[in-house]
């Protein structure tokens, strides 16, 4: 079964933002530069198509917000 990837702009990442291509994941460091996971700096044309990240990102502040696992056990009340 074929994956579907979405593709877009490399103008479109926000700047800090990460993205693949060419099967290398980059983060973009400024309006038309970014490194890739061994710091190698390389410049991209704003109209780029880039893929999205591979790896998904954890936001830290969902994670907190939401309740303890419960693990069956009855929390002491008092």
């Amino acid at each position: 079964m074929m994956k579907l990837q979405f593709q877009f702009q490399f103008q479109e990442i926000p700047i800090g933002g990460h993205f693949e291509f060419r099967g290398r994941r980059y983060k973009k460091l400024a309006l038309s530069m970014a490194s890739d996971e061994d710091r190698n700096g390389t410049i991209f044309l704003a109209q780029t198509e880039v893929g999205p990240d591979p790896i998904p990102r954890i936001d830290p502040i969902a994670l907190s917000a939401r309740p303890p696992a419960s693990n069956g056990n009855p929390q002491p009340t008092g």
